[in-house]
């Protein structure tokens, strides 16, 4: 459902709908929402399931089927994505697809062996019935994301930073962010203490050691909470707790005693 209502949604946006686009991308954000509580109600069970790569909220498709959607019209690459669509059939096929992710390129394979009423409404969706709207110039019409924040000067942060924004796109579980950015982290240490975010989970802010916090430890009242709390979150405030988990590990190995 994610795939498809991403493609549904670039088509919107070649034909710069933008608020029929935001209306897809809200579809997209839902969808995420609901395989991140599935992976927590498996994660209390002990249980996990490893995602295939596959498109996200925010994610600009620039090739489809082996076409190279940059160098077209957008109302062309608008219907190289909707000729797609109606002729979609469930199978085996994979659909290759050329994707950017926060301006870094991504390769992901689409497939859809079976068929559900949900893609058929999707691909049935009445926003594709709107009429494109004319470019409003020679540049591509984008959907304007919120400027990033200045990178920083240290290179610890700033390598922290870097694996902040490469941790959140490929994990929807806080649980797997965590263990992630704690691994990913293990070679840096900081004499600096990261500001906490005024708005974290309180069962978050109770943690008195990011290097042995283990989620799968949490009672189920913390594990809700702090589930209901991530899956509110917007990617950029996602990164922002990701940098600063990441900052808090490498301040805690500095702290520790040396043996």
């Amino acid at each position: 459902m994610i795939n498809m209502a991403s493609v549904v949604a670039e088509c919107l946006r070649y034909r710069n709908l933008a608020r029929e686009w935001s209306e897809m991308q809200s579809a997209v954000s839902s969808y995420e929402e609901r395989i991140s509580a599935d992976q927590k109600q498996l994660a209390e069970a002990k249980e996990s399931m490893t995602l295939v790569p596959h498109l996200m909220e925010g994610d600009r498709i620039v090739g489809f089927g082996g076409r190279d959607l940059t160098r077209l019209k957008r109302a062309e690459a608008a219907q190289v994505l909707h000729r797609w669509m109606v002729d979609w059939r469930a199978g085996a096929a994979l659909e290759q697809v050329q994707a950017l992710r926060e301006n870094r390129p991504l390769t992901v394979y689409l497939q859809f062996p079976e068929d559900t009423k949900e893609l058929l409404l999707l691909l049935r969706s009445p926003l594709l019935q709107i009429e494109p709207l004319p470019d409003l110039g020679p540049a591509p019409v984008e959907p304007a994301p919120p400027p990033p924040p200045a990178p920083s000067t240290d290179p610890v942060t700033r390598s922290i930073e870097i694996i902040a924004a490469d941790v959140i796109p490929q994990f929807l579980a806080i649980s797997d962010v965590i263990l992630e950015m704690r691994r990913r982290t293990e070679p840096y240490k900081t004499g600096t203490a990261p500001t906490r975010p005024k708005d974290v989970a309180p069962a978050l802010a109770r943690i008195d050691d990011p290097l042995v916090f283990k989620p799968d430890e949490l009672s189920t009242a913390a594990a809700l909470e702090i589930g209901e709390w991530w899956s509110a979150l917007p990617k950029e405030e996602r990164i922002r707790f990701a940098r600063w988990f990441g900052l808090w590990c490498a301040y805690a190995r500095q702290q520790a005693p040396k043996k």
